[in-house]
């Protein structure tokens, strides 16, 4: 599929302020599911300097430096871009010991994905959730990763929340409820209980049946060998496929937020956002 995306992020505040250098993750990534045909970005105000790297995630980032003060900061992206991920299954696991939980990655990549298997919690319910669930499927590794998705998206209530942190894994397990991104920390917990390497993707998701309300979106990819990092969708119920653009990813969630950065001075702040996602 062909998506142009426009998203506009918008600071204002109540009092000049100097900014410190921000990190700003808004462009797509390049895999084999999908391909940058064009992205282009401005920032206000005008940047001193400007300058691109790649993370430890292979996340691609512009570095901006300020002078002067503000009473604003906006940044306007524009991505145009092909997704190709038709069948989300098309892979083959190999080899067949990662095919029961807990998982056990080969040891030439297991001191790697250890950063993506740290626990992120020590709640009791979050470990009997997963142990419930992984018995459900008879410890089987793919059929646990569907079961997880589909139920998280019945049994939990998605909601709308523009900022803040992830709430805690059990807060969310407890209450049956959150935004897409703590619903991908409940998942991520969920799957490491049982050894799965996972992280938080940050992107853009195209719901064709409610084109008019486009936000930012969240969701889980976890390593699988034989198929690499694979994304899977709580909040949708789904694995990931063409309708879903990846931006950045990360162990931890904060280092895939699409700005980071801190101002100078006493001001109140507000944050304005919009997002218009359109499928060519």
């Amino acid at each position: 599929m062909l998506f142009e995306i426009r998203h506009h992020t918008q600071y204002n505040y109540s009092k000049p302020v100097l900014f410190e250098t921000h990190l700003l993750r808004l462009q797509p990534r390049q895999d084999p599911f999908q391909k940058i045909l064009k992205f282009e970005i401005s920032i206000t105000p005008k940047p001193n300097s400007i300058s691109q790297h790649f993370d430890l995630d292979g996340n691609t980032i512009h570095q901006v430096w300020f002078d002067g003060s503000s009473q604003e900061l906006v940044v306007r992206s524009t991505a145009l871009i092909e997704t190709k991920n038709r069948n989300p299954y098309n892979y083959l696991v190999y080899p067949e010991s990662v095919l029961k939980l807990p998982i056990q990655y080969p040891k030439d990549i297991d001191d790697f994905l250890k950063p993506y298997r740290t626990p992120i919690t020590n709640s009791a319910p979050v470990s009997r959730f997963a142990e419930e669930l992984a018995m459900e499927v008879d410890h089987q590794t793919i059929p646990f990763l569907s079961l997880l998705t589909g139920k998280m998206n019945r049994q939990f209530q998605n909601e709308y929340r523009e900022i803040g942190e992830p709430y805690p894994p059990e807060k969310t397990l407890a209450e049956k409820k959150g935004s897409c991104r703590d619903l991908v920390v409940l998942f991520i917990a969920t799957c490491r209980v049982l050894g799965f390497a996972s992280r938080f993707v940050s992107g853009y998701y195209f719901d064709e049946f409610n084109a008019e309300k486009q936000d930012l979106h969240s969701w889980v990819e976890l390593y699988v060998p034989g198929g690499g990092w694979r994304g899977f969708d709580p909040s949708n119920g789904l694995a990931v496929a063409d309708l879903h653009v990846a931006v950045s990813a990360s162990a931890v969630p904060r280092l895939a937020a699409p700005v980071t950065g801190i101002f100078l001075g006493e001001a109140d702040c507000t944050l304005t956002t919009n997002i218009k996602i359109s499928a060519l």
